[in-house]
């Protein structure tokens, strides 16, 4: 991470979990209680025909329930992410 962080998101309800994000495109979810890294996902959501170019967040937000996290790109993409079943997606389309 070399550039600065443009997203710092906290849990809706565990207060030492916190998500943050940055123009590189990286997704950082933090426990600041213990000051440790619990995963990093790197966003993949690239503009056609630039493979090489950063993925710049430019906003994301906890689920109210606090199970997923989405996050969108200045490209105009999103990504939700979390865990569980992905049952309820599976007639969505794609757009």
């Amino acid at each position: 991470m070399d550039k600065e962080l443009y997203i710092i998101e906290p849990h809706p309800f565990k207060e030492n979990i916190i998500f943050s994000a940055d123009f590189d495109g990286n997704i950082i979810l933090w426990d600041i209680e213990l000051g440790i890294i619990l995963n990093i996902f790197k966003e993949m959501a690239m503009p056609i025909n630039l493979p090489n170019v950063d993925t710049p967040i430019v906003d994301g937000h906890f689920s109210p329930d606090g199970y997923s996290f989405c996050v969108s790109t200045f490209y105009g993409t999103f990504t939700l992410y979390g865990y569980g079943s992905k049952e309820i997606y599976k007639y969505s389309y794609y757009d």
